[in-house]
């Protein structure tokens, strides 16, 4: 719910100010979240005085910033005063629903306070316009993720899937690198080249690109075994990402099951409900089913809006990062490197049963919008342009890939 407060005069009706806010609170009762938003100085702070006096069951999220304390401020109730340096530190944890910088100080909302005072209520956010922007939009807009992939499942039958000797092997080195990177992130203390261990755990866990099978079918390989292979990495993902995560970025006053069932629930339904709903309609709804196949391209240009926003925001990541150049040069080279190795990998594994093509796409090839939200939303804004930067090396690789095979043909 959002509440926008452009300007407020001293001579204000505070009563009407209270009755409009209970009218959009009573109205829209399944919100958690209570957005007051506008500039410094507007009138925020005495909304929110008059509305928590009235109202005792609003929660009320307390900032954090590196301004100095002033005269009758109280710490924990006025704001949480930090450092700058430990502010810093605190956006390389992902520890911020939002943060912003105002007059030469940063500003943000703790995340783990506010995951924990939404359970207990409404709550009330007091924050910049920027700031709300950052809570709206905190990773690209799941549900067009979600559309996206299940537009790619509806196209597969569920008899396309087989598995080969290859798909355990290659899946079992995957989530093997991936938990070894997750135990030294999470385990050894001020380790150096952080932003580049956590690129690299990205773009080995990331998922399967579901366009996977028709790059690997025009290169000659097996579609079907590809198709595969995709759901199984959607399946360890989903169970994966919510088991490590909680461990490389702890969230302080929250436990271990709390974290993996909040992780899970954001998880699990982008990587295993679009399967299961596509087969569903496949069945069940087979006139609608056969209508969506009328449109090939939708996936496509749906995939084209989510990697946009997804680009946008990793971006902005790079634009605000105040961890200097080398952190964005480290997710750059971390990227770069995965995306070699696991196309390097698939391939030599794959050789051994007479699949390398398949092997290779299925290891190499992401779903780099998915990687993004997931950089975004579990390890930190810089280490969610590892997705970007892996988008265009896989890209690329497929090209030259192509245009290789399409150059053996012409000499035949």
């Amino acid at each position: 719910m959002l509440l926008t407060c452009n300007h407020l005069t001293k001579s204000y009706d505070g009563q009407r100010i209270l009755d409009d806010l209970s009218f959009r609170i009573d109205s829209q009762a399944d919100n958690r979240d209570l957005l007051l938003l506008g500039p410094s100085g507007v009138g925020k702070g005495t909304i929110v005085r008059e509305v928590m006096k009235n109202d005792p069951s609003l929660q009320f999220s307390v900032s954090a910033t590196t301004r100095a304390m002033r005269p009758g401020e109280v710490e924990g109730e006025s704001y949480y005063f930090v450092s700058k340096e430990r502010f810093e530190e605190m956006i390389r944890e992902n520890a911020f629903l939002e943060y912003d910088a105002h007059q030469g100080n940063l500003y943000g909302t703790p995340r783990a306070q506010a995951e924990e005072k939404m359970e207990q209520g409404l709550l009330l956010l007091d924050i910049e316009p920027m700031g709300a922007k950052q809570v709206k939009q905190s990773a690209p807009d799941a549900v067009l993720i979600f559309i996206m992939l299940f537009l790619s499942f509806a196209r597969i039958e569920p008899r396309q899937l087989r598995l080969h000797h290859w798909m355990h092997r290659v899946l079992l080195l995957q989530c093997s690198i991936f938990v070894a990177l997750a135990l030294v992130l999470a385990f050894v203390p001020g380790l150096p080249f952080r932003y580049g261990f956590e690129a690299l755990a990205l773009c080995v866990i990331c998922p399967t690109a579901t366009a996977c099978a028709v790059v690997t079918g025009k290169l000659g390989g097996n579609m079907a075994g590809v198709v595969t292979y995709t759901v199984l990495i959607n399946v360890a993902d989903a169970v994966l990402v919510p088991l490590l995560v909680p461990i490389v970025h702890p969230a302080a006053g929250v436990s271990f099951f709390s974290a993996f069932i909040s992780i899970l629930g954001k998880v699990f339904p982008l990587l295993i409900l679009p399967a299961l709903t596509a087969w569903a309609v496949r069945f069940l709804l087979p006139r609608f089913h056969k209508w969506l196949l009328g449109f090939p391209n939708l996936a496509f240009y749906i995939w084209s809006v989510s990697l946009s926003l997804a680009i946008l925001m990793s971006t902005r990541a790079i634009v605000h990062n105040n961890s200097g150049g080398s952190a964005v040069l480290q997710v750059f080279v971390a990227s770069l490197l995965a995306c070699v190795f696991q196309f390097w990998a698939g391939r030599k594994i794959g050789r051994r049963f007479a699949c390398p093509v398949s092997a290779g796409q299925a290891f190499g090839q992401k779903n780099t919008v998915f990687g993004m939200w997931m950089g975004y939303t579990f390890f930190s804004p810089v280490t969610s342009v590892a997705g970007g930067f892996y988008s265009i090396w896989h890209n690329c690789y497929n090209t030259w890939q192509m245009y290789q095979k399409r150059k053996r043909k012409e000499n035949i």
